[in-house]
């Protein structure tokens, strides 16, 4: 297998062009700034997406910064602390039902 070289520069203007053997693309990139900032999430905060409209998120969506990849792993995290904080609310419950409830 040989090795195939992938190059890539990006100007000032935010113009990236990608070169790979004889193929050559040019695309238009915006600055990060001007794409709305992900909110920032604590801990234990939950994901209240009402808060958005559709257009807001599909800009974030959009945006040349998102990162599917890291957002799904953000997730994945979440929905685990949302299941230990479930199971700990279940054996606080069990916990409850073994003394006798009054």
């Amino acid at each position: 297998m040989r090795a195939v070289i992938v190059t890539n520069e990006t100007d000032a203007n935010y113009m990236t062009t990608i070169s790979c053997e004889k193929s050559v693309f040019t695309i238009a990139g915006k600055s990060g700034e001007e794409f709305p900032a992900l909110p920032k999430m604590e801990k234990n905060e939950p994901l209240i997406l009402s808060q958005f409209s559709l257009k807001e998120i599909k800009e974030i969506l959009d945006s040349p910064n998102f990162d599917r990849s890291k957002a799904l792993e953000q997730q994945i995290k979440l929905l685990e602390l949302r299941k230990e904080h479930l199971e700990n609310l279940i054996d606080l419950a069990r916990g409850i039902k073994a003394v006798g409830v009054k």
